[in-house]
């Protein structure tokens, strides 16, 4: 089975490429530049290049793939909110309409409690408010 990581170059995308490697799956990961990466490189992982922005480089790196575990995300507490929305919400819906236009079955979101504003808690739940 093949699957995409976006997100791969990021703390959580790049455990997963070891875990799903590790276990046997075919890993492509989506990375924004070829800058050479130990984890990737180590792994010998095929790389798709483009930008959770950009619908159809999504497109081209979800051809043949089963699956799509989506870590990519802007978080912190600084930047310009157009870039949190462009890269968090429209990169989600890009992503959903390239699987469903390449015919991907499954796709797997990947997100930190970070997104929301908390940071360092080490006991979150589905039930943590929504801090605005």
């Amino acid at each position: 089975m093949r699957v995409l990581i976006t997100g791969a170059t990021g703390f959580i995308g790049s455990h997963l490429l070891e875990v799903f490697t590790d276990h046997g799956w075919d890993v492509r990961a989506f990375v924004r530049s070829d800058r050479p990466n130990g984890v990737i490189d180590g792994l010998g992982l095929e790389r798709a290049l483009g930008d959770v922005r950009d619908k159809e480089s999504l497109k081209s790196a979800l051809k043949g793939c089963d699956a799509v575990v989506h870590a990519a995300a802007l978080v912190g507490e600084w930047g310009a909110p157009k870039d949190f929305y462009d890269i968090n919400v429209k990169g989600m819906s890009n992503l959903i309409e390239a699987a469903e236009e390449t015919g991907v079955k499954r796709i797997v979101d990947i997100s930190s409690t970070s997104v929301h504003g908390y940071e360092g808690f080490d006991r979150d739940t589905e039930d943590l408010p929504y801090r605005k």
